[in-house]
């Protein structure tokens, strides 16, 4: 989180400060990032809480099942697949966000091809995402890894 790294430090605040604005005067694109809305950073120079303030901000929240669903039946259009209820539920239950849920998609995707399918069933998918399944468990934070 860049703000809880600029807050109560001056001089980093400073520095900050003059690189964006030579990053705003060479119209070059800033994204940043908070846990907060602008307002509400604590311990930041009114003169940079000012200049974030320019922009736009979002507020961005994690997907509920219902719109995870919509992405999985667009992208699965895109890509020529047809999944189940079931199948929608398992990838649903394995992935978190968009990025590896596409993800997965995609590799069924390939995979119908390669085996030369005409119909995926939840065995075969277990089989192919089993890997991505993996990778989605290992990055997910728990009491033991923390």
């Amino acid at each position: 989180m860049l703000f809880r790294s600029l807050s109560k430090k001056f001089a980093t605040q400073e520095e900050f400060f003059h690189t964006f604005n030579t990053l705003h005067s060479n119209n070059k694109t800033i994204i940043l990032s908070s846990n907060v809305p602008v307002n509400m950073l604590d311990d930041i120079e009114l003169r940079l809480i000012s200049r974030f303030e320019w922009g736009i901000s979002l507020f961005l929240e994690k997907l509920e099942k219902k719109e995870l669903k919509i992405v999985i039946n667009n992208q699965a259009s895109i890509l020529n697949l047809h999944l189940s209820p079931q199948i929608e539920k398992f990838i649903i239950d394995n992935f978190k966000s968009i990025i590896s849920i596409k993800k997965a998609l995609k590799t069924l995707a390939l995979n119908e091809h390669l085996d030369n399918q005409k119909s995926l069933d939840l065995p075969k998918i277990k089989k192919y995402l089993s890997p991505l399944i993996e990778q989605e468990n290992e990055k997910t934070l728990s009491q033991d890894i923390i």
